[in-house]
């Protein structure tokens, strides 16, 4: 129990650090184009190819590619649904904000150093799933829906292939289900890489941290908790009661769909149209509220 209060407090202090960096002007506000580069090209893809040198492939890791996506659509679906009888900029707001998980730069440095390979494993297949749709297929298909519901999969796909994190995780997919090993020589490079995500990423969340949230608009925001977290908790506790896996890949799926709205959210949003500081706004407190959550099933999980 401890070692989880203190992991969680540590995570919570580096936030806290890039906040007051930010606030104190001590780093520009251009410091978390910086650090996300890093993050999003450098360490995270490193912690990536780690964990998957480390696992053999098997189909429950495969499941949580579907379960991912499935998970995604399922909310997107929702954020249209709610939304149906109002305009699209409406529904284009709510499927942008309520699907998608921040895994990678939140979810994943937390766990990665309290759970083992087999669960840390997991919850990058269930990144895989649903990034993409978090990764610009959820935004390419609102852009046709504002569009006159004009589908454009070449933009899609375009956007998808901008996500290196995402380039990275289909490659060792396939590496690993083929069973082809990983040099050790970039294994041991990407080892070196990585071991500064955890800080980077919790530095990078505390830099992009909004409190601004439009007072006119904490309805929406109790509504978007309401289903957001809602809907998780529900599928967190089918996830680990029934899924047929291990403990550790159960468990997995479990942080994973807790976690944080997508980072690229806000600037989705923005591209848009739709309102960028309700977004961030957003963001920045689904951060608070999967740090609790995600923190208390590993208190469960060690046995309070």
């Amino acid at each position: 129990m401890g070692d989880i209060l203190i992991q969680a407090g540590m995570l919570i202090a580096v936030i806290a650090l890039g906040y007051l960096l930010k606030r104190t002007g001590i780093l520009p506000r251009e410091a978390f184009g910086i650090v996300s580069k890093i993050v999003l090209w450098v360490t995270l893809p490193s912690v990536v190819i780690c964990n998957f040198a480390k696992t053999n492939m098997d189909a429950a890791y495969l499941w949580m590619i579907v379960i991912g996506f499935g998970t995604m659509a399922l909310l997107a679906w929702i954020g249209y649904w709610i939304n149906r009888k109002k305009s699209v900029d409406e529904q284009v707001f709510d499927m942008l904000n309520l699907t998608g998980f921040n895994i990678g730069c939140f979810a994943l440095p937390y766990i990665s150093g309290l759970l083992g390979p087999a669960a840390v494993t997991a919850v990058c297949m269930f990144d895989a799933g649903g990034g993409l749709g978090s990764g610009g297929g959820v935004n390419a298909l609102c852009a046709s829906m504002q569009e006159n519901g004009r589908f454009r999969p070449k933009e899609m796909l375009i956007k998808l292939g901008k996500s290196f994190l995402l380039v990275v995780y289909v490659v060792m997919i396939l590496l690993r289900s083929f069973a082809i090993p990983i040099p050790s020589l970039v294994v041991r490079f990407c080892e070196l890489c990585g071991a500064g995500n955890r800080f980077l990423a919790m530095l990078m969340i505390g830099l992009g941290l909004s409190f601004t949230i439009p007072k006119n608009q904490m309805r929406w925001i109790g509504k978007a908790i309401l289903i957001r977290y809602g809907i998780a908790i529900a599928l967190g506790f089918l996830f680990y009661q029934f899924l047929p896996f291990s403990e550790d890949v159960r468990l997995g799926a479990v942080i994973a769909v807790l976690a944080p709205v997508a980072s690229l959210a806000p600037p989705f949003t923005q591209e848009r149209g739709g309102d960028y500081e309700l977004s961030s706004g957003w963001n920045t407190l689904t951060i608070i509220i999967s740090l609790g959550l995600i923190t208390a099933v590993m208190l469960l999980k060690a046995g309070i």
